[in-house]
């Protein structure tokens, strides 16, 4: 399945968001602009986190990403302000695009014996803090 480009851009009310396993494709900005969203937990169909999906949403506080996910676009979590936790599955660092995680202050939880290589990957060593867990 597939979520299209932008089909929730700006929506308001969607708070907790859980992609089924099923969706192999999410669109870019699919979910951009959305005002109360506070949480997002990916499906494990999913491979690639499309350009700006989830730029500019205020209250977005914790994101986690399965082993599934390969990489991420261009600015997918820009403007994310309240960002406090972004847990990544994956022990080799997804690919990530241009300022993805741009400006960020959350803490990044990794798997056990790969902090090493989030820390010296681009897009992932902007993180202030690295937690392996």
């Amino acid at each position: 399945g597939r979520i299209d480009d932008y089909a929730f851009c700006g929506c308001e009310g969607l708070t907790d968001l859980v992609l089924p396993d099923h969706i192999d494709a999410v669109g870019d900005g699919a979910f951009s602009e959305c005002s109360d969203l506070t949480s997002v937990t990916l499906g494990r169909g999913l491979s690639h986190v499309s350009t700006l999906a989830f730029a500019d949403c205020p209250k977005l506080t914790m994101v986690t990403i399965p082993e599934s996910v390969s990489s991420i676009g261009d600015a997918a979590f820009l403007h994310c302000p309240e960002l406090v936790s972004v847990r990544v599955e994956s022990a080799v660092p997804p690919r990530c695009g241009y300022i993805a995680f741009f400006g960020t202050h959350a803490t990044l939880h990794v798997p056990l014996g790969s902090r090493e290589a989030y820390a010296s990957a681009s897009g992932w060593r902007e993180f202030p803090i690295i937690v392996e867990n």
